[in-house]
């Protein structure tokens, strides 16, 4: 319940929330990650956290960094081109169809 709170203590309430962005190719061009994870930061004083618990996170398969799993950068390569290579990509793809039938 959220009645009589100020608008930023009913920030504070709300469940952790995830965006994820999957992208064909890397969301900032002079960068070399897979995943790039951000949460709400005051411009002005990067110590101030909003609260609200939001995670926005982009993800590529462009990257060159070695800074995700195998199964991630097969996850990647299915949303982009639907490979099926690998048994995961497989597993992936069969449990799609189910879901679209």
């Amino acid at each position: 319940d959220t009645k009589g709170l100020s608008p930023f203590d009913t920030l504070t309430k709300l469940k952790k929330s995830y965006i994820i962005f999957i992208c064909r190719h890397r969301p900032f061009e002079d960068k070399e990650l897979h995943i790039f994870t951000f949460k709400n930061i005051c411009k002005e004083d990067t110590t101030l956290e909003l609260g609200d618990e939001t995670v926005k996170i982009f993800l590529t398969p462009d990257g060159t960094a070695q800074d995700v799993s195998g199964e991630v950068k097969e996850f990647m390569a299915y949303m982009t081109d639907h490979k099926t290579e690998s048994d995961f990509a497989k597993r992936l793809d069969d449990a799609v169809g189910k879901i679209r039938s």
